[in-house]
């Protein structure tokens, strides 16, 4: 009668444990993000000890307009001047799909976005990716801030 219950027991907290764990796996919006090219770090890169890619900071919109499908609304992209990096900004569709890619902006610089690689149709677009990658003078990668954002296309 014992073995039973604590057969019993043993099932149910298995059962709870592996919810526990999967859970969080399965509600996880950030799927998507596997699709994004990512920027490696060699182990000999020199950059393991640097704060400057922490210090970056960085404006976010939470949403921008599109207009025709593909020409963003007053969308653009800054690199403050007490910045120590140069940034590159990219948009992705939560499918991977890249929208578009900025120029080197450098410390102080900004760029205006002004089309789209993609022409979008009309609607809204959730859980849609700016990447902002850091790097250094020498073209050396110092790090990565992603932001999810919303496009609505009129």
């Amino acid at each position: 009668m014992k073995e039973k219950g604590l057969k019993k027991y043993f099932i149910f907290a298995l059962i709870i444990t592996l919810l526990l764990i999967g859970l969080p796996l399965m509600l996880d919006n950030g799927a998507h993000r596997n699709k994004l090219p990512m920027l490696e770090f060699s182990d000999d890169d020199g950059y393991k000890d640097t704060t400057k890619a922490d210090s970056a900071t960085l404006d976010c919109v939470g949403s921008f307009e599109v207009e025709n499908g593909n020409q963003p609304i007053d969308l653009v992209l800054e690199n403050k001047k007490k910045n120590e990096c140069i940034l590159v900004v990219s948009i992705y569709l939560s499918d991977g799909t890249k929208l578009y890619k900025s120029s080197k902006i450098k410390s102080g610089d900004e760029e205006v976005v002004r089309k789209l690689d993609v022409s979008l149709d009309k609607g809204t677009y959730d859980n849609v990716i700016m990447c902002y990658d850091c790097y250094d003078e020498n073209d050396n990668p110092i790090g990565r801030c992603e932001f999810v954002v919303k496009i609505i296309s009129v």
